[in-house]
C-alpha cells in the first residue's frame, strides 16, 4: 500500500504490513507486532534491505539512506558456467 510519509503518519501506523512511500521509490516501511522497520528493495530479484528500526530512525534520515542503495549500480553475480563432473 502506498503512503503519503510523515513522522506523524508513521507513528500512527498500528496495522501490520508493508507500506511503500508515495514519495522515494522502492522505500518503505514494515509494521509488524512489536517493530516498525524501514527498508528498501532493490533489482529483478526484490531483494529486501532493512535500514533499521522507528523511531530510532527519523524518516528524514531513512529517506536519504534509502536514495543511497537506489543510485549505486547494483553488483553482478557471478555465475560458473563450467562443465559438470564427468563420471568414470
Amino acid at each position: 500500500m502506498h503512503i503519503h510519509s510523515t513522522d506523524i503518519a508513521i507513528s500512527r501506523l498500528k496495522i501490520e504490513g508493508m507500506y511503500c512511500d508515495g514519495k522515494t521509490p522502492a522505500f518503505g516501511i514494515r509494521i509488524g507486532k512489536h517493530h516498525k522497520r524501514w527498508f528498501v528493495v532493490r533489482g529483478r530479484e526484490r531483494n529486501r534491505k532493512y535500514l533499521g528500526r522507528y523511531p530510532g530512525k527519523s524518516l528524514a534520515v531513512v529517506r536519504k539512506e534509502a536514495k543511497a542503495p537506489l543510485t549505486e549500480p547494483m553488483k553482478e553475480q557471478s555465475r560458473s558456467h563450467s562443465a559438470p563432473p564427468t563420471t568414470s
